[in-house]
């Protein structure tokens, strides 16, 4: 008998569940990743630590409107719920020590897996941003040049580049040999 009423109680919260995951489904799009950011040691050395409680910000790449909010957690992983479709950039951080990603076509009612939110996706987010100026449709500047991008002569600089200038504190934006760089990138891409 005490057995039917744990197994009665257990199947009522799995069926629970089952109804929330669906009114997440049909009204939210879900973003998980993990975020990393580079710091300098004691010893003059750069390394890469969780991005521990940072601010998040989602971004639409079209508007420029923020989007939704969040807070990575203690081992840097972070879950963003956003109401609306289109094409992002998730930006972690404050000040001059921000990472972001590019997240092309998200759409209500899926889920997304972005893997690392670091230095490396943040210099790819850097020149597809330029790459996408004046264009009308990111996600396709997104889906047909990522891969260009990562293969250019110049990105491994770029990216050592961008991880410097975080762990230093400065601005990437600021950066004039690192605008140079996507430059060098993007302009052959156009």
């Amino acid at each position: 008998m005490r057995i039917s009423k744990y197994l009665v109680f257990s199947l009522c919260c799995f069926l629970l569940l089952g109804i929330c995951n669906l009114a997440f489904a049909d009204n939210e799009a879900r973003l998980t990743g993990r975020a990393f950011i580079p710091l300098l040691t004691a010893n003059g050395k750069i390394t890469e630590r969780f991005f521990s409680f940072a601010p998040i910000e989602v971004v639409d790449i079209e508007t420029g409107e923020v989007v939704a909010r969040g807070e990575t957690e203690a081992n840097g992983s972070y879950v963003i719920f956003l109401k609306v479709s289109g094409s992002f950039i998730v930006e972690i951080g404050k000040g001059n020590r921000v990472v972001s990603i590019v997240v092309p076509r998200v759409r209500r009612g899926r889920s997304y897996s972005l893997g690392f939110t670091d230095t490396r996706s943040t210099a790819l987010s850097l020149v597809l941003l330029r790459l996408m100026q004046g264009k009308k449709d990111p996600a396709t500047v997104i889906t047909y040049k990522a891969g260009r991008v990562l293969r250019s002569g110049y990105f491994g600089e770029l990216e050592d580049l961008v991880r410097k200038t975080i762990a230093l504190g400065k601005s990437v934006k600021e950066n004039r040999e690192i605008q140079e760089l996507i430059e060098k990138i993007a302009a052959p891409l156009r």
